[in-house]
């Protein structure tokens, strides 16, 4: 094609009319203007939340729809391009993004599906899908596998427990534009090292996912910014990584496993997974609290039916920890829905020796049960018998 030939479509391009102006300036906010519609027409409808799914968007369509990232080709490039793009969009205002787990285009294999499985697992919008004429991918499949299906049983179960804290995110992301998933240097911008590392996420502040984006290897190499770390869930092992220089860490990791690590200062909610989200959602709670070297850790917990259009109809949990002691506070239970705690997981972070767990609760003081993990410096407290639920303020407390 001639220069000449080149300017002339360009200038089509520039001088086609809309009604709102210019094609050249409209032409990419097709997708936000369908989905806007579509939403307000199904909210209206339906008086409840649309879900509606887009591969065409723009910056800030996340208000109206969720997005995947097209077709993308079932290889190991592919794979390790998802975990960028996932980051790139929450940036671009799309929290609940993902890619086509073991790809769309052309057959995946055995080990890249098991890999992907439990990288997708934790991708905010999680959908295992391919493309017509190509092999069946779904993890029972005959073609693949068995270490497929396991994979993905694992990651889902991680998932489905860590539900209330994704969703938590979520809604501070609706509310106040943040992040879901986010690359370290949101969290550490004063890390240099950070600001190019495109191989792991975090969930929040909190979670840290170092998913193996190479073929045939059983390890994968983490860097640690300045902070203590722990392998979640088993909690058994710690990474203490320097103020300056930051660690780097070769973590194990199996073809069924993705290698999880949550962070010191910060308490997460998790719930008991079941089969699907509706039954998970009427299970108990469990609270995990993180201490860094300071002995504190903060956290909070959103919740609702998960439809409902009123925007007063939700609660709000803040968990706080210092000076050995625990606190929930209700700052709003406007939904009115059972939200009972089986248990507390508290990460010490050192050694020691507790006597006595109590929890308070309207000035009434009574002692619990507890298992402290010396070796680990995890203590783990049984607050069912005693009935709490996150509608009541409450402290527990170690000594």
């Amino acid at each position: 094609m001639t220069r000449i030939r080149r300017l002339e479509i360009q200038d089509r391009v520039h001088v086609s009319k809309q009604h709102l102006g210019i094609h050249y300036n409209l032409h990419n906010l097709y997708g936000i203007a369908q989905s806007e519609v579509t939403y307000r027409t199904l909210k209206d409808l339906f008086h409840t939340r649309p879900f509606i799914l887009s591969r065409s968007t723009f910056p800030g369509s996340g208000l109206y729809t969720n997005h995947w990232t097209g077709d993308v080709y079932s290889d190991w490039s592919s794979l390790g391009q998802s975990v960028t793009d996932m980051m790139v969009n929450n940036m671009f205002g799309m929290p609940l993004v993902g890619a086509d787990i073991c790809g769309f285009v052309f057959n995946t294999t055995s080990e890249l599906c098991a890999r992907w499985s439990a990288l997708g697992a934790f991708y905010p919008f999680s959908r295992n899908h391919n493309g017509l004429g190509y092999m069946d991918q779904d993890p029972a499949s005959p073609n693949l596998d068995p270490e497929v299906k396991e994979s993905t049983k694992k990651a889902l179960t991680l998932r489905y427990s860590l539900l209330p804290y994704l969703y938590t995110l979520l809604f501070k992301a609706s509310q106040y534009g943040q992040t879901v998933v986010r690359p370290l240097f949101f969290e550490f911008p004063n890390d240099k090292v950070t600001y190019d590392l495109d191989q792991q996420f975090l969930w929040g502040s909190a979670l840290l996912f170092v998913p193996v984006l190479k073929q045939g290897v059983t390890s994968v190499e983490a860097y640690l910014p300045h902070g203590t770390w722990y392998t979640y869930p088993q909690l058994n092992k710690k990474y203490i990584s320097p103020e300056k220089g930051g660690l780097r860490e070769t973590l194990t990791a199996p073809v069924t496993d993705i290698p999880v690590l949550i962070r010191g200062g910060f308490t997460i909610v998790t719930q008991t997974p079941d089969v699907t989200t509706t039954k998970s959602r009427l299970n108990d709670f469990q609270i995990v609290a993180v201490l860094n070297s300071n002995g504190e850790s903060t956290g909070d917990l959103f919740w609702d039916d998960g439809d409902t259009l009123d925007p007063e109809d939700y609660n709000f949990i803040e968990l706080s920890t210092k000076d050995d002691c625990l606190q929930s506070k209700v700052i709003r239970y406007n939904h009115e829905v059972a939200m009972k705690i089986d248990s507390v997981k508290v990460v010490l972070g050192l050694k020691r020796k507790i006597q006595t767990v109590s929890i308070v609760i309207l000035e009434t003081e009574e002692n619990l049960k507890f298992i402290l993990d010396e070796a680990n410096g995890v203590l783990q407290v049984d607050v069912k018998a005693s009935g709490i639920t996150f509608e009541t303020n409450f402290n527990i407390c170690w000594k």
